[in-house]
């Protein structure tokens, strides 16, 4: 069982009707809660209840004294409502886990990995050069770059189209239209959390905490997984200073919106560099303000 693999484990959508359910119901015996947000899933029922198994594996549910809970260590907000923002960064901590990313490389007991290692080859990728609307020309990228059979993802067209499809929900992509590589979502959403008690950081800082919450991003633990296996001639330049295509997109449109200030210091040792079409540099920075979090 996997999470790109929709038909058996369910997609956002269907997550999300059965998150808001939770939050406005409270504990609910699990045809019940089935029942009430079925109404609108007649025509595939078997999705709620396949959907709500996985997650209840991956932890955002449980089943407790006969009734689904919403899951235990987690940050739920304390009102009733539920929003995409909030059922997005749950998602993002529970793909991330450890415990859900034990067989990383493990085609049918991945968990979550497969969803882990999509999002890891994905901001590994010269932004500028990946067609990911363009199913064939993604297929052919990855076979080119994964030797291993094993190890690919997309050649699935369902689960290419998943991938595409959480990487939108959970702020990895952008355009739903025309997908593109793009985390500015994800990360601007976790600027409280990157920043913690600090109203500025370091740029190696900056990017180590990215790397931490986010370990599908340069020096991320997933991401330096997926590296290793990647062919070394088909792969996007970055270096410790010089930040991938992905993660200088989203430091860029952060800081032209005015979340974060990217400032270089000529007395600061810590250089990072944004990188843009064709390995242009776009700016060199020392230090990073949160100006502000998302409204």
């Amino acid at each position: 069982m996997t999470v790109l693999n929709t038909p058996n484990d369910g997609s956002f959508n269907v997550l999300m009707v059965l998150f808001r359910a939770l939050k406005e119901l409270g504990p609910i015996e699990d045809e019940q809660l089935r029942a009430y947000c079925g109404a609108g899933l007649n025509e595939q029922p078997e999705r709620l209840r396949h959907t709500l198994n996985r997650w209840c594996v991956l932890g955002l549910f449980q089943i407790k004294d006969e009734k689904v809970h919403l899951g235990e260590g987690l940050a739920f907000r304390g009102d009733k409502e539920a929003s995409p923002s909030e059922l997005a960064a749950l998602v993002r901590r529970l793909v991330f886990k450890d415990a859900n990313n034990e067989a990383f490389w493990d085609s049918e007991k991945s968990k979550c990995a497969d969803l882990t290692r999509g999002l890891a080859w994905l901001m590994a990728q010269d932004i500028y050069k990946v067609r990911l609307g363009d199913t064939a020309a993604t297929q052919s990228l990855e076979s080119e770059q994964l030797a291993d059979a094993e190890h690919r993802i997309v050649q699935n067209n369902v689960r290419l189209e998943a991938l595409r499809v959480w990487g939108l929900a959970l702020g990895f992509l952008w355009n739903a239209e025309a997908p593109v590589i793009d985390p500015t979502g994800a990360i601007g959403d976790e600027l409280d959390l990157i920043f913690g008690e600090s109203s500025e950081l370091t740029a190696a800082q900056l990017q180590t905490r990215i790397a931490t919450i986010f370990p599908v991003m340069d020096g991320g633990r997933y991401r330096l997984e997926m590296e290793k296996a990647l062919n070394p001639a088909t792969r996007s330049s970055a270096s410790e200073e010089i930040l991938s295509t992905s993660l200088s997109r989203a430091l860029w449109r952060l800081n032209d919106d005015g979340r974060l200030a990217l400032e270089h210091r000529s007395d600061a040792g810590d250089v990072r560099v944004l990188q843009g079409a064709n390995g242009q540099p776009w700016m060199t920075f020392t230090h990073a303000r949160k100006v502000r979090s998302v409204a």
